[in-house]
């Protein structure tokens, strides 16, 4: 009897003479080489789309970019607004071109390169529960916009931030409530926007602050006992019908001066 691994041993088709010794053999062998050609060929693919993605921007609004760390920064802000209940945020601002080396401006010229529309992170701001101020930049950098947070809201933009966003180039807001980010960028010129929106940011600050008034008289059962009961209601009645015409007014505004883009 032939030994069962003897390599004239034939298949049971009967077709190929191979015997399992050098079955075996050759399996291993292309098994090696399938595994280099795998490795290969995973290296090959991931490589590019791995450089192409530290290349390309995190998300483009107009013709600026806001890079991964500043969407970070954002959300970390809306983060610690949710600990501390108040507007955070920072200044957003792009690199003075006239501070550039010459190199760079070359380039910058020549192939429409982006090196100074990449926003950056300027100074940090702290408001209140409602407001806040904007930041500063850099003194190499240009001031364009700012980003901020909203504690209790969407991340839409209220009249006030509207007012400010006729004089900038892009305005961002991050909803603690919501954990999302928008950015809005005017479509209407710098005039046009004030003219339009500022007659009604003092109407704003009425309502809202009536708003205010309402809440912390219904806070605690005891400034509800001394406040007049009729009245109380009759406020209430009238600031759900003001604070009603003051978003729809507010809508229109924002959808006729701004676009705006989803950042997260």
């Amino acid at each position: 009897m032939k030994n069962m691994t003897d390599s004239n041993m034939p298949l049971n088709d009967g077709n190929m003479a191979v015997g399992v010794s050098q079955q075996n053999s050759d399996r291993l062998k292309l098994g090696t080489v399938l595994l280099a050609s795998s490795a290969s060929l995973r290296l090959a693919q991931q490589t590019p789309s791995v450089m192409l993605s530290k290349m390309l921007p995190s998300k483009q609004v107009n013709s600026f970019i806001l890079p991964d760390d500043i969407i970070k920064n954002m959300k970390d802000k809306i983060k610690e607004t949710k600990k501390l209940k108040i507007e955070l945020g920072f200044a957003l601002c792009i690199q003075n071109s006239k501070m550039l080396s010459d190199k760079d401006n070359q380039i910058n010229q020549k192939d429409n390169s982006q090196i100074i529309k990449d926003i950056k992170k300027g100074t940090d701001c702290v408001g209140t529960k409602c407001s806040i101020k904007v930041g500063k930049c850099e003194e190499d950098q240009i001031y364009i916009g700012n980003y901020h947070t909203h504690p209790r809201s969407h991340p839409s933009m209220s009249i006030t931030d509207m007012v400010t966003g006729c004089s900038e180039d892009i305005e961002c807001i991050g909803s603690a409530p919501f954990n999302t980010i928008r950015c809005f960028t005017r479509k209407t010129s710098e005039s046009q926007c004030i003219e339009e929106i500022g007659p009604f940011e003092a109407e704003e600050h009425r309502i809202l602050e009536k708003g205010g008034n309402i809440r912390s008289i219904l806070k605690s059962p005891k400034t509800i006992v001394k406040t007049d009961i009729i009245k109380l209601l009759k406020d209430i009645s009238q600031y759900e019908t003001d604070i009603a015409k003051y978003h729809k007014n507010r809508f229109k505004l924002l959808n006729e001066n701004f676009n705006r883009t989803d950042i997260s």
